[in-house]
């Protein structure tokens, strides 16, 4: 995934700002810790974006289902909606260091 980031260079530091992800802005002194918080910025967006996208819990052959439409091959299942609600997070990480690798 590529996502273009505009950089500012101010006189104590830096900010950053994402155009294709509203409201994904962050700001560090340092180069360094600009990266790290750009990073985290662009997970945390697109995680809860992931989260409010979550579109679909089916029921399947005694599995409940979970498909995030925001990420390609984002899905996991359990038997109980209890158990699966955990799983949804967990998988959301699992597949945004995979879109953010790419």
């Amino acid at each position: 995934m590529k996502i273009k980031v505009i950089v500012h260079e101010e006189d104590d530091g830096y900010w950053a700002e994402v155009p294709s992800l509203p409201g994904c802005f962050t700001q560090a002194d340092t180069w360094p810790e600009l990266m790290q918080n750009l990073y985290e910025a662009v997970e945390g967006w697109l995680e809860t974006k992931a989260e409010l996208e979550l579109k679909e819990i089916t029921e399947n052959d005694g599995y409940y289902v979970a498909t995030v439409s925001a990420l390609k091959s984002c899905y996991t299942q359990a038997r109980t909606l209890n158990e699966l609600y955990p799983r949804i997070k967990e998988v959301i990480g699992f597949c945004l260091k995979g879109e953010l690798q790419k």
